[in-house]
């Protein structure tokens, strides 16, 4: 949901040539919804979807989807160990370039900064980004530092808030519940 409640991101997904971004703006009740608007410019797999605090940017992480899956010999796609790429986009489209097809989305992406797979946990994971009370700054666990950090949204002064001296959960049952 958007921070203003009237509009949903979401992603779609195609085994074949991969998912896009859309935002639908959401109507009152007993209106028309809206019509789905396509942000990203190109097919790839998108995942962890959340609005800057003023609206005005959706982040989200990107992998292709060549990295992202991997086809056994029966065709079936599984998660691949692989990581991902945390970006931006404006969500607002100019009159002009309405997120069609045609017009190849509403705006370019812009990373901020790799999103490192943890491959001991399963499934794997990577942080999901937040933001905390300065609107400027994305928090951002990541696993593999053991720390909570703070970056701007071009992906520099990255600051640790906090250290995670255990692991962030038992993931697969191996491990005694006093490791966790």
């Amino acid at each position: 949901w958007s921070p203003d409640g009237q509009s949903i991101a979401f992603t779609t997904w195609d085994d074949s040539t991969g998912g896009e971004i859309y935002r639908v703006h959401v109507s009152a009740p007993g209106a028309t919804p809206g019509v789905p608007q396509r942000l990203s410019s190109s097919k790839a797999f998108y995942e962890k979807l959340a609005f800057t605090p003023d609206g005005t940017k959706l982040l989200f992480a990107r992998a292709t989807r060549t990295e992202r899956f991997e086809s056994d010999e029966l065709g079936f796609a599984e998660p691949s160990s692989t990581h991902a790429d945390l970006m931006w986009m404006p969500v607002g489209c100019p009159t002009s370039k309405t997120g069609s097809a045609a017009a190849g989305g509403c705006g370019a992406a812009t990373t901020i900064t790799r999103l490192e797979y943890l491959s001991r946990l399963d499934p794997p994971y990577y942080g999901v980004p937040h933001f905390g009370p300065d609107s400027s700054r994305i928090l951002l666990f990541d696993a593999n530092a053991n720390g909570l950090y703070s970056m701007r949204l071009d992906g520099t002064d990255r600051q640790l808030i906090a250290r995670a001296s255990q692991r962030p959960w038992n993931s697969n049952g191996e491990e005694p519940v006093d490791d966790a």
